[in-house]
Parts: structure tokens; sequence; C-alpha cells
């Protein structure tokens, strides 16, 4: 199944805009920061039930 180019110019943009958001915000929060990326270690293991083959 292949998708359509207009959704790469739609979608690719606004990732990168919600990205940069991003990285601004945990700069300025450094503490936030610090407990997401703890925190989304421990989903470490769901990503197995994610996998096939």
């Amino acid at each position: 199944m292949t998708t359509p180019y207009w959704q790469y110019l739609i979608s690719m943009p606004l990732y990168v805009v919600l990205l940069m958001l991003a990285v601004e915000f945990m700069q300025k929060n450094y503490r936030f920061a610090a407990i997401f990326w703890v925190l989304s270690l421990f989903t470490f293991p769901l990503w197995f039930d994610n996998l096939e083959g």
C-alpha cells in the first residue's frame, strides 16, 4: 500500500514543528524533562507487545 505524497507534505512539517516545540519546552523545564524520560524508560516492557515476526 502506498502513501500519497500530500500526506507527507502535511504531516512532516507538522511533526518538525511539534518536535521543536517539545525540545524548547524541555530546555526550559529540566525537571519535567528528566521525569518524562525516566518514565518513558518504564515503557520498555510494552515494546515487545508491538513486535511482529
